[in-house]
C-alpha cells in the first residue's frame, strides 16, 4: 500500500512513461522558437499533464507529480540532462 502523497512504485514508473511518450508528442505537435526557453515548454505542457496525472493517481502530492515528468522528460531523450536539470 502506498503512503500518504506517495503512489506505489508501479504506479510511479507508470507516470514517468505517460509524461516520456506525452513530452514526445507535445515536443513533435507544437514548434517552438530556438528562443522560448526549456522552462516556459515545461510549463506549458505542464497544465494538461498535472490534470492527467492527478486523475491517474490522486493520491499523490504536487512535488511527486512534478519529479515524475521532470524525470518522463529526461527520460524521453530529447535534452540532455543538464539542460532538463536547469530547466526545473
Amino acid at each position: 500500500m502506498a503512503a500518504l502523497g506517495y503512489p506505489s512504485a508501479e504506479l510511479l514508473a507508470v507516470l514517468v512513461d505517460d509524461a516520456s511518450t506525452k513530452w514526445v508528442g507535445f515536443c513533435r505537435a507544437l514548434e517552438f522558437k530556438k528562443d522560448v526557453p526549456l522552462h516556459e515548454r515545461i510549463e506549458m505542457f505542464a497544465i494538461p499533464w498535472m490534470e492527467f496525472a492527478t486523475k491517474k493517481a490522486p493520491m499523490a502530492s504536487p512535488a511527486i507529480l512534478w519529479a515524475s515528468l521532470l524525470d518522463g522528460i529526461q527520460r524521453s531523450g530529447l535534452h540532455e540532462p543538464e539542460e532538463v536539470a536547469a530547466g526545473r
